[in-house]
């Protein structure tokens, strides 16, 4: 993750992928380690998990909204987030 968007490939792959608001296309991006796994500092700092957030989890599971609609996109709402998705898998 940087500030053009999101690299990935993978090990066996030598095409490297950039995702960012025009979508996804390969890219001259390089990766100089794939052994490392920085992820979890990033996504975890100051994150709720484990079992003493199992009540506030169930609460925000009991207050969900799931709908479709007629033309069969699903929608759910989440702790006061929409995500909704179409046939084609898109995801918003």
């Amino acid at each position: 993750m940087w500030h053009k968007g999101v690299s990935f490939s993978a090990e066996s792959c030598a095409l490297v992928y950039l995702v960012d608001t025009a979508g996804t296309r390969t890219t001259t991006d390089s990766f100089s380690d794939l052994s490392g796994d920085f992820s979890v500092p990033i996504f975890l700092d100051n994150a709720n998990f484990g079992p003493s957030t199992l009540n506030e989890c169930m609460a925000h599971l009991q207050a969900s909204q799931y709908w479709q609609t007629e033309d069969g996109i699903e929608n759910w709402i989440m702790n006061g987030i929409r995500i909704s998705q179409t046939l084609d898998g898109m995801v918003r």
